[in-house]
């Protein structure tokens, strides 16, 4: 299992390749943003659902759950650039956590509210180029889930 999935030749942890900061990963599948939607997309046990364009004044995710990932598009012109996944929540607001390459430099976010940035203080829509950014949430559905038809 990889991730709770059926390991296949497209999704598993067999380390085939290094990025730029030396790290070791698995298949383009599990690593690449792009890849990775169009796997799950590909799944019937998972729901993809497109959240639309971003506004600041609608940061709740209905039937948002922990585990679930969030896909970005920060210029919205359909390419998936960043995902997140849902660690908790702040009322019904949910907190993401994450990992981003940025050249040499690796920016983490143990825990953060899924439209903001800490790191530059502001909305992420409300960043130079953002304006347009769309997201994506990726919902696994459990067995229970499978076994209840949900």
């Amino acid at each position: 299992m990889a991730g709770g999935l059926q390991e296949t030749p497209d999704w598993n942890n067999d380390w085939h390749g290094v990025n730029r900061s030396g790290l070791e990963y698995g298949t383009d599948d599990a690593w690449v943003t792009p890849d990775f939607l169009t796997y799950f997309s590909s799944r019937p046990d998972v729901e993809v659902r497109p959240l639309g364009t971003m506004n600041a004044g609608n940061n709740n995710i209905p039937g948002a759950a922990l585990g679930d990932v969030i896909l970005y598009d920060w210029d919205g012109q359909g390419e998936v650039d960043h995902a997140a996944m849902i660690v908790g929540f702040d009322g019904e607001y949910p907190l993401v956590a994450g990992w981003s390459e940025n050249g040499s430099s690796a920016l983490t976010y143990p825990r953060r509210g899924w439209t903001w940035s800490e790191q530059h203080d502001t909305w992420l829509q409300d960043r130079p180029g953002n304006e347009n950014m769309t997201a994506t949430i990726i919902h696994v559905r459990t067995e229970d889930e499978a076994l209840e038809g949900i």
